[in-house]
């Protein structure tokens, strides 16, 4: 297994709710990430509808998003980009307002425009102006 395979067995293990390597996979995913040899890529900006419905369904499966979440993160990982506020991803119940167990393009839709509102809030950093 290859540094890129193993960073993504971790991260798809972190990317899991209440899993019980959270903590560690994310320490190691982060740690891999600051010591990549390559250098942050461009911004990048919120992933699309279709990144997450692998199926191509219109709809996404709670299956789908942790697997579409924990390979974009091995991505960045592997880019070395940094991995800011990732213990503080939404789980896939926060996205799936009206609790159908997918998220259509509407859920997606308003969590990530309330999700950009609050980067704005926050000029990104988290921290309220």
């Amino acid at each position: 297994m290859d540094r890129v395979e193993a960073v993504r067995a971790v991260v798809a293990e972190a990317a899991r709710p209440r899993s019980p390597m959270r903590v560690t996979a994310l320490l190691l995913a982060v740690s891999v990430a600051a010591s990549a040899a390559a250098q942050p890529g461009p911004g990048g900006g919120p992933p699309a509808f279709e990144t997450f419905d692998v199926d191509g369904d219109g709809r996404i499966s709670e299956k789908e998003f942790y697997e579409a979440r924990g390979h974009r993160i091995a991505e960045r990982a592997a880019e070395g980009r940094p991995m800011k506020h990732l213990s503080s991803a939404p789980s896939f119940e926060e996205i799936d307002r009206d609790g159908s167990g997918s998220i259509d393009p509407e859920e997606f839709a308003g969590h990530q425009a309330s999700h950009q509102a609050g980067m704005r809030a926050t000029d990104g950093d988290g921290a309220r102006d």
